[in-house]
């Protein structure tokens, strides 16, 4: 389903910096036998950059090509699974008091408390309006991941990322005060992050995931999963991010 494409001539795609490799992706197409995408047109397309020091960007645009006129709703998130020693030796910084809902309890929203995040048994939360860099610490390890969403890009280049702010910027304001006169786009954020580890009991209820896996991983992803987008046809949406990783 997915093909390689040169985007080097896409304004929302501008390359990267010299000492950076990159592959860029389309899917623009899902197979007859896809029962939960309606029948409407999109295209995803999808550029992954790999840094000198070995961090990884994800920048994604989905737009709406429809032809009929009408409008689709979607939701995103970015499924990166981390590796880790021991669940229970690994903690997620920065989302102290930050707001969440609770996939287990019913999806009521709660407050997080002022310590970071550690595990004892199943989580499956979206953290809502967060923070730009989040980070998984394993203390086994001493191994730090980073997430990197939207706003905060160091490693892509101060000048590289400026110069995708100001655009999305430009075409948002331009939506927003101008009545789509200057450019008939919208841009968004992932400003959700979900936190997920099954434990035991629904580890073994996953066909494809292993019995104990769960001791080994954590899922904390960038996402745009609480409040629906919805794409008018010839409007786009844009999120990145970016994950790097380093020893304490």
């Amino acid at each position: 389903m997915w093909r390689t494409e040169d985007l080097m001539d896409d304004a929302a795609f501008p390359a990267p910096p010299r000492d950076h490799a990159f592959v860029d992706f389309i899917l623009d197409n899902m197979p007859d036998n896809f029962p939960d995408w309606p029948n409407h047109r999109f295209e995803l397309r999808l550029r992954v950059i790999l840094g000198p020091t070995g961090d990884l960007t994800m920048i994604s645009r989905v737009k709406n090509v429809n032809t009929d006129g009408n409008p689709f709703t979607f939701k995103f998130a970015y499924h990166t699974y981390f590796s880790v020693s021991d669940i229970m030796a690994t903690q997620v910084e920065g989302l102290e008091t930050v707001d969440y809902v609770d996939y287990l309890n019913d999806h009521e929203r709660f407050t997080e408390g002022p310590n970071p995040i550690t595990f004892e048994n199943e989580v499956d939360k979206v953290y809502l309006n967060t923070p730009d860099v989040i980070t998984v610490r394993d203390r086994e390890r001493r191994r730090t991941y980073t997430i990197h969403k939207d706003a905060n890009l160091p490693e892509i280049g101060k000048d590289f990322f400026n110069y995708i702010h100001t655009l999305l910027c430009r075409i948002y304001i331009c939506n927003e005060l101008f009545n789509k006169t200057c450019v008939d786009k919208s841009v968004f954020f992932l400003f959700s992050l979900v936190v997920w580890n099954p434990w035991d009991l629904e580890a073994r209820r996953m066909s494809d995931f292993g019995d104990i896996e769960y001791r080994e991983m954590v899922c904390v992803e960038a996402a745009a999963v609480e409040s629906e987008i919805t794409l008018n046809p010839d409007q786009e949406w844009t999120g990145t991010q970016r994950l790097s990783v380093e020893q304490f």
